[in-house]
This record gives C-alpha cells, sequence and structure tokens, in this order.
C-alpha cells in the first residue's frame, strides 16, 4: 500500500530496498497478526527496527531486507512465543532497541531479553523501558551502586580493552550474583 511504503521511506528504506521485499514482509506481517497491524504499522515497525539496528545490517538493498526479514522473523517469534500482542512487542522494541542495540545486541538477542518480562506478564511498552532503564543504570551508576558492582566484580566493560560487553552477559553476572532476582 502507499502507506506502508511512505512509513518505510520515512525510515530511510530506499525504494529499491522497499520493491525488493521489505514492502511484501509488512504486509506479510499484516496478515501473521491476523489483522491486528494494518500494512501502515507493520512497515513502521520494521522501519523503526532497522533504523536503530542499521549499524548490524548495512545499507544496501539485500542487507536492508535481510535485516527487514530478521526484524519481522524476531517479532513475529516474540509475539507468538510469549502471546504479546504484535503491537506490544513493536512498542517494546522501540523503547529497548535504542539503548540494547549500542551494547552490540542483535535484534534476535533484544527479543530474547524481551521475552523474559513479556512472558512474566508485563506489557509491551513497559517490559522495553525497564531493560532501557536497567540498561542505562548499569552503564552510569551511581557511586553507592559502583562500589557493590565492583564488590560483586561485576562489569559492563571487557577487562583490558573497555568495550562494552554484551547486556546478556552483564544480565548473566548479576543473576549468578543475585539468583533469579536478575
Amino acid at each position: 500500500t502507499l502507506e506502508a511504503s511512505l512509513a518505510l521511506q520515512k525510515a530511510g528504506v530506499d525504494a529499491g530496498a522497499s520493491s525488493a521485499g521489505v514492502l511484501q514482509l509488512a504486509l506479510a506481517m499484516q496478515t501473521l497478526s491476523f489483522g491486528e497491524l494494518d500494512a501502515q504499522k507493520a512497515a513502521e515497525g520494521i522501519g523503526s527496527g532497522l533504523i536503530q539496528f542499521r549499524r548490524q545490517f548495512g545499507t544496501t538493498t539485500e542487507e536492508t531486507v535481510e535485516g527487514a526479514r530478521r526484524v519481522a522473523n524476531a517479532v513475529t517469534t516474540l509475539a507468538n512465543e510469549t502471546r504479546a500482542s504484535f503491537g506490544e512487542v513493536f512498542n517494546a522494541f522501540t523503547k529497548a532497541a535504542p539503548v540494547l542495540s549500542g551494547f552490540g545486541e542483535s535484534v534476535e538477542e533484544v527479543a530474547g531479553l524481551l521475552a523474559i518480562p513479556l512472558r512474566a506478564g508485563v506489557r509491551g511498552e513497559e517490559a522495553g523501558t525497564a531493560l532501557s532503564n536497567l540498561a542505562q543504570r548499569l552503564t552510569a551508576p551511581s557511586r553507592p551502586a559502583q562500589e557493590i558492582l565492583s564488590r560483586r566484580q561485576i562489569s559492563l566493560f571487557e577487562e583490558g580493552t573497555g568495550k562494552t560487553r554484551p547486556f546478556i552477559d552483564v544480565l548473566d553476572d548479576l543473576a549468578r550474583v543475585y539468583g533469579d532476582v536478575a
């Protein structure tokens, strides 16, 4: 549809990538959502995912189409596995992806992280916001929090390189120290 094509263009998807398959993915998501999403909303969600993970996907037509396929698959799988609506999943991604993609997490890893609160019944936007807030607080902890993390030997950065560690590894460290609370 015209609205879906415009939504993809707004997200920076070039006409070649759109005609090569991204628009078809949006239309397929419309069908898979059993009418919950219209083509424009599906295209906006895919476009948002492409923007957040652009560094990982690349910018050629083929890379954009592959990235759109990965976003569509991650959203569809997460909606099916958690019984969250497609709208809730897109809302969760919209809140969590900007921060978590900065950790180098892939779209599939972000979906895996979002599955935890969504399975527990946390609504989409709240789940994404909670993960985003946790990641932001870990990147700039208060002095007391920094001291606790240091005593527990939990670091956000790789020793020697100073590079940010994958967020899931930091969560594993928190779970190791605090158990299921993390």
